[in-house]
């Protein structure tokens, strides 16, 4: 596939993220004549479906679409990592990116540059340009901008200015509640967004709007009678939420598209797309039975595991306590730190129960990810290096392919993958060492808790919808040559073409491709290099305050990723 020929020209480009928007809603909307300005880029412009990364999760795949690598080059593979010295979780931030994003690119070639709301990049970079942070900044930060003195420019002029993601969980007969929030937390990103355009002029502004995915975590249910988690009585109201969702975004590109008085070159992608999720599995207590995953022989934790193969868990104490209505449900439970969840994390069996020095394995992520608890790499890590690390490795594949739904006795992943396969680059040791996932992603090993319950499945305890590999891909503009029905891209493609409309070459340590013409009908990556070259960190503006942390983890919490 060739590269990029692009006259030069004066035209800026738009990159416009809708977080979770698929193909399989757009589509049906569109022939409704539904989304005008999704149809009007469509008219002069060509589609792909863009392939996420895997698993599909939105700070590893937007950190992959601004850097153009995988995450063994660019470090991140989650919202949280392990500490170095502990088995104790942190949430990722902007200062963990360890490869250069396109705005830096673009910066030190003398381009201005905005990017708002793209998640992760709290603590703002210091760019050639502005940067508002995205989720998941810390609630009340005050620090969310680059420049520093922008965050009071803006609440001086526009007021409120949040557009902060909001809790993607909520209670049935709360829809419309969740609708009024997305309505205004867009809102006002179209109000700053149109702001910093009139303040000065940009070459290449990014954006991203979460309400898609909000609304396809929580309201999926309601757009299918068969799923576990269907209620008739909100149905309707579900649905017409769902699909606000949707329109809300397409009016809020046509306000920003219609903020230039040129026509600009636009890419309007999402991070990856979404659909149902019907089962939660919880692979710790698999590694348990298994023997992989042992706990310490104290007193207190010996009572614990007597309590938790008894059902005094947090799944079942949640269920109770919503039968009771003395809490919410399990998922809004789950997405709010309060006093009695605090109280059942107390009680509950955790990590820290475990004993590390007779653990082979453990689980942890959004998608249930294995670690091998590896000597030298572990703070007490049990597992060598080299062939047994191996001779592990391939056991729990095999098993993990047979691994049934003891209900319903189907196989429940099909998809069993090894970080050598899918990750290179001076990082790729901090990843997991095993992705299990269903091709159908009606499973998903989501992380409630370490331990939350003594069954092996559940019906999913926090969302009724969830990500799925394939995004939306869209471009049009005077410099886009992409025209019609184009097959598959990569999210590793992404900075490579807007780097290409800028006239500028891909550099070496990217691993996708400038679009151009058709895309590739099947995924095809240029081997690249394993040294990342001139991919270092970018100067931070200041300095990042470790107890931040905690407003990271609660912002985390509160959208249901920790």
């Amino acid at each position: 596939m060739q590269e990029l020929n692009f006259e030069a020209d004066h035209s800026p480009t738009l990159l416009v993220g809708f977080d979770g928007a698929t193909f399989d809603i757009i589509d049906p909307m569109l022939l409704e004549g539904k989304l005008p300005n999704i149809q009007r880029l469509l008219r002069d412009g060509g589609r792909a479906t863009l392939m996420s990364s895997t698993p599909p999760l939105s700070p590893i795949a937007w950190t992959s679409i601004a850097t153009g690598v995988n995450p063994g080059k660019h470090g991140i593979y989650d919202f949280a990592h392990r500490n170095p010295d502990s088995y104790d979780f942190t949430p990722y931030s902007s200062t963990n990116k360890r490869a250069r994003a396109v705005w830096d690119i673009l910066g030190e070639a003398g381009k201005r540059v905005c990017v708002v709301n793209v998640p992760l990049t709290y603590p703002p970079e210091r760019v050639n340009g502005v940067m508002l942070s995205g989720f998941p900044s810390p609630p009340n930060a005050d620090d969310w901008t680059y420049p520093l003195p922008l965050a009071r420019e803006l609440k001086r002029n526009l007021g409120d200015v949040d557009f902060q993601k909001p809790a993607s969980l909520v209670d049935e007969g709360e829809e419309d509640e969740l609708l009024e929030e997305l309505a205004r937390t867009t809102n006002n990103q179209i109000r700053v967004l149109k702001y910093l355009l009139k303040r000065e002029r940009f070459d290449f502004i990014m954006t991203v709007f979460d309400g898609i995915d909000s609304a396809s975590h929580s309201l999926w249910k309601h757009l299918d009678k068969s799923h576990p988690k269907h209620n008739p009585r909100f149905a309707e109201r579900g649905r017409r939420v769902f699909f606000s969702s949707y329109e809300l975004a397409d009016e809020a590109l046509g306000r920003l598209l219609d903020s230039f008085d040129a026509r600009p070159n636009v890419i309007l992608l999402s991070d990856h797309g979404n659909g149902p999720v019907h089962y939660g599995v919880y692979i710790n207590n698999w590694l348990s039975e298994r023997g992989y995953l042992a706990f310490r022989g104290g007193f207190e934790t010996r009572l614990k595991r007597w309590a938790f193969r008894h059902g005094l868990n947090a799944y079942n104490l949640f269920r109770l306590a919503k039968r009771l209505r003395v809490l919410p449900g399990v998922e809004a439970a789950y997405a709010k730190d309060s006093a009695a969840l605090r109280l059942v994390k107390h009680i509950s069996l955790s990590f820290a129960d475990v004993d590390w020095e007779r653990t082979r394995v453990y689980s942890f992520g959004n998608y249930g990810q294995l670690y091998v608890n590896l000597r030298g790499r572990e703070p007490r890590g049990a597992v060598e290096p080299g062939a047994e690390y191996d001779e592990l490795t391939d056991k729990l594949r095999r098993e993990l392919l047979d691994l049934r739904d003891p209900r319903r006795g189907n196989r429940m992943f099909d998809l069993v993958l090894s970080k050598k396969e899918l990750y290179r680059g001076p990082f790729a040791d901090e990843g997991p060492d095993l992705i299990f996932l269903d091709s159908k992603m009606l499973y998903n090993a989501h992380r409630f808790f370490e331990l939350a319950t003594n069954s092996l499945v559940t019906p999913h305890p926090v969302y009724s919808g969830n990500h799925k590999p394939n995004g939306i891909f869209i471009a049009s503009g005077p410099q886009i040559q992409i025209r019609g029905e184009t097959g598959v891209a990569s999210v590793l493609d992404v900075a490579p073409t807007v780097l290409a409309i800028a006239g500028i070459a891909t550099p070496a340590h990217m691993e996708g491709i400038a679009l151009q013409g058709r895309v590739s009908p099947s995924i095809r990556h240029r081997e690249m290099p394993v040294a990342i070259g001139d991919g270092g960190r970018v100067e931070e503006p200041h300095d990042f305050d470790d107890s931040q942390y905690a407003g990271l983890a609660q912002r985390l919490r509160n959208l249901g990723y920790l």
